[in-house]
């Protein structure tokens, strides 16, 4: 009976956390809960927020690849200026294999997530592109 009762302990510590993880997917998906904050944080309006998401080099909407933060957080400054800070949209996001690909000379491996969202009654698509290694940052967008 000793040996068993760590074993149930042990049980009891672990269950409630994998079923945690099977309630909310992104929990079991930590680059996909990094697009999320991000795409939560940039419609929002917190700019400080996105700016803690990102990591350079950062390839912006595949025109340019801004390599100083600096350049990121005016970027995110710009997009609220522009737009304004937002109540979130419902929306899905998913790992997706169709975005276009970055300079693989600057980004060797990543993953992409797609937000789909529906505004002014036109369904859209953002995507967000997330470092292989953690800790897990935003190195790209594109819409």
């Amino acid at each position: 009976m000793r040996a068993i009762a760590p074993a149930l302990l042990l049980m009891a510590l672990i269950l409630p956390a994998a079923r945690a993880a099977e309630e909310d997917p992104a929990a079991a998906d930590p680059q996909k809960q990094t697009a999320i904050d991000y795409f939560q944080a940039l419609t929002a309006g917190d700019v400080e927020r996105a700016d803690a998401l990102v990591a350079v080099p950062f390839d912006f909407d595949g025109k340019k690849v801004l390599s100083d933060i600096e350049e990121v957080k005016a970027l995110h400054r710009k997009v609220l200026e522009d737009k304004g800070k937002r109540e979130i949209p419902e929306y899905s996001i998913e790992r997706t294999m169709e975005a276009k690909e970055l300079d693989g000379e600057i980004f060797a491996r990543y993953a992409v997530y797609r937000v789909l969202l529906e505004f002014n009654g036109r369904k859209q698509g953002v995507d967000i592109y997330i470092s292989e290694q953690e800790p897990f940052r935003v190195i790209g967008v594109r819409d």
